[in-house]
């Protein structure tokens, strides 16, 4: 994931995302694969049976 969108997401006021630097942080840590994998229960109970 690239800084730039993080930091305009973290600088925007209207709306006010809530992006805190120890946030900023963990953004710019997880991996894509991680990122990808965490949803992975809700798009689960989400999915359309029958």
């Amino acid at each position: 994931m690239t800084g730039g969108m993080i930091d305009f997401l973290a600088e925007s006021e209207d709306p006010d995302y809530g992006i805190t630097e120890e946030i900023r942080g963990l953004f710019l840590e997880v991996s894509a694969a991680e990122a990808d994998r965490l949803p992975a229960p809700v798009r689960k109970a989400l999915k359309i049976r029958g």
